[in-house]
């Protein structure tokens, strides 16, 4: 497969998975956000971890926490993402915001 042919899927994957998710909030609606954000960062671990282990670079993780710097790195991104799944989960909890 060609990588201009790999890009459009992984964008066309994008944009569904961004576009149904205000239908999974509303599922989740008496869920309290803080939970939701917490399962989501979790998770997300879980399955990065399991992707970089099929892929034989589970060794980046160890490195990652052997570099302060690069570990401050990713922790400040981490938070950035959280912060962004928050404010993303949060006017499908309170649409009056909107």
């Amino acid at each position: 497969m060609r990588e201009t042919t790999k890009g459009l899927w992984a964008v066309l994957g994008a944009n569904l998975i961004w576009g149904l998710a205000p239908v999974l909030y509303k599922a989740l609606d008496h869920i309290p956000p803080l939970e939701v954000m917490s399962h989501r960062i979790v998770w997300s671990f879980v399955f990065f971890s399991a992707v970089l282990l099929f892929q034989n670079r589970i060794s980046v993780l160890t490195d990652i926490l052997r570099h302060p710097v690069t570990l401050r790195i990713i922790l400040l991104s981490t938070l950035l993402i959280s912060c962004n799944w928050f404010l993303s989960y949060h006017p499908s909890k309170f649409p009056d915001l909107i």
